[in-house]
C-alpha cells in the first residue's frame, strides 16, 4: 500500500508534466512525430502509431464522463492534455520516452534528477526508473513479492 500511494503521487505529476509539455507544443504533439523527438519518432514510426492506437482505444474505452464529454467536444483524437489523463500508468512512459529531448531534459530538472552540467543520457535513465516504476502498481495488486 506504501508503494502504491508513492507511485500515485508520481504519475499525477508525471501525467500534469507531459500534458504541459506537449501542450505547450500544440494541442495534439502526441501524435505529431516532428514535435517529438525525431530520432525515436521516425526510427520506430510503426511503434508511435501503434502505441497510439492503443493509446487511443483506451480512450475510447474510458466510462468517464468527462472522456465522453471530450470525445464529443473534441473529437477524436482528444488533445494531449486530455489524453493523458485517460491513459493507463504503463502508456505514460512510452509517452515519455517519446517527448522531444527537451522536454525530457526539463521533467528530469524539475524533479533534480539533473546534476549542474548536461549530462545526454540522463533522460534516458529517468524514462527507465518511470518504466520500472510502471511495473510496480502490477506487483503490488497481485500481491507479489517486490
Amino acid at each position: 500500500m506504501l508503494f502504491l500511494d508513492a507511485i500515485e503521487r508520481i504519475e499525477a505529476a508525471l501525467r500534469v508534466d507531459l500534458a504541459h509539455a506537449l501542450g505547450k507544443r500544440e494541442p495534439w504533439a502526441h501524435w505529431n512525430p516532428s514535435l517529438l523527438d525525431m530520432r525515436r519518432a521516425n526510427q520506430g514510426s510503426t511503434r508511435h502509431v501503434s502505441r497510439l492506437t492503443k493509446a487511443n482505444q483506451s480512450i475510447t474505452r474510458s466510462k468517464e464522463d468527462w472522456v465522453k464529454e471530450s470525445l464529443v467536444t473534441h473529437s477524436s483524437p482528444v488533445p494531449s492534455w486530455l489524453a493523458v489523463e485517460a491513459w493507463d500508468f504503463g502508456t505514460l512512459p512510452w509517452l515519455l520516452e517519446m517527448a522531444h529531448p527537451n522536454d525530457r531534459y526539463a521533467i528530469a530538472k524539475r524533479y533534480g534528477l539533473f546534476p549542474d552540467t548536461l549530462v545526454s543520457w540522463f533522460p534516458d535513465t529517468m524514462v527507465s526508473w518511470i518504466k520500472s516504476l510502471a511495473f510496480v502498481p502490477h506487483i503490488c495488486a497481485h500481491h507479489a513479492r517486490l
